[in-house]
């Protein structure tokens, strides 16, 4: 489920292909931006014509198959009066909180590149050029070399030619949003998760294709820097049918994966054995390195 809000709007200067935060910037060009959040996290400032060009681009595609409010039309006037600008911010949060609830359109490419691009150009990054780090459930973690503008998808196929995941069972899994489940006398930042054997993570949220996971994670750290809540990339299974986890146990990546969550589970009493000698024979299998015996 993807729930989008548009809550504020904000005024932009653009001048020699730059975006600032003040309209004071002499010979710029002030606009008003619309700041999206998807799932409660912010993530981009999208000026209203750049909007209006992915509705004309869904409509040209899909016809008739676009069942939305209608999108708010262009004005006469550039510059909006408040009423106005507030009836047009919440005509958009309308329009695009339907439009993710259409899973043909939400997941269409056109879409998809959109997003991504909006996220993009509302940050502006100064590299190309970066790394992601994904988290195991034992708290090791693989790098992915990668460009910032690469979506969610790409990562994750990146990540899977690291540790052997085939491409047939990479839909198994996704990335997610993480960070460390404190409890209540812990809530002190933790520098380096590499240094626990099975952290306690807490999944957030689920990485969605139309952004990047770089980018998405570099926001989120920098307005939770102050409250010394750490965001970080995990991989965890989307399945929870034994039928199709057991078709991967010929799969040498999705058997480590599926392994280092399990165990982390039982470290951490998510997973809780009825009898205590289960628990003590999955405790003794773990100490030899066993991932696959089940009898």
């Amino acid at each position: 489920m993807i729930h989008i809000s548009i809550p504020t709007t904000q005024t932009l200067v653009e001048t020699d292909g730059s975006q600032l935060t003040s309209n004071k910037f002499n010979g710029g060009t002030d606009f008003q931006a619309f700041d999206m959040y998807i799932n409660g996290a912010y993530h981009a400032s999208i000026r209203y014509s750049h909007l209006l060009k992915l509705h004309e681009k869904l409509r040209s595609h899909f016809g008739p198959k676009l069942k939305t409010p209608d999108f708010p039309p262009k004005k006469l006037f550039r510059t909006l009066d408040q009423k106005t600008l507030e009836e047009r911010r919440l005509a958009l949060a309308r329009y695009f909180q339907t439009i993710v609830q259409l899973q043909s359109i939400a997941q269409h490419f056109i879409t998809e590149n959109a997003f991504l691009n909006f996220q993009i150009e509302s940050f502006r990054p100064s590299s190309s050029n970066v790394s992601v780090d994904i988290f195991m459930a034992d708290g090791t973690k693989e790098t992915v070399r990668c460009n910032v503008e690469h979506p969610t998808e790409i990562i994750l196929k990146r990540f899977a030619d690291i540790i052997g995941l085939s491409v047939e069972n990479v839909g198994n899994f996704g990335l997610f949003v993480a960070k460390r489940r404190y409890a209540s006398d812990d809530g002190h930042f933790m520098p380096s998760l590499g240094s626990m054997k099975y952290p306690d993570t807490l999944s957030v949220r689920l990485l969605r294709n139309f952004e990047s996971p770089y980018l998405s994670i570099h926001l989120l750290n920098q307005k939770s820097a102050a409250t010394g809540v750490f965001y970080y990339v995990v991989i965890r299974k989307l399945i929870w049918d034994p039928k199709v986890e057991e078709e991967l146990m010929d799969d040498p990546g999705a058997v480590l994966l599926l392994y280092k969550q399990a165990a982390s589970d039982l470290h951490n009493g998510h997973f809780v054995p009825r009898q205590t000698d289960i628990k003590n024979r999955l405790l003794a299998l773990e100490e030899q390195g066993n991932c696959t015996q089940v009898n």
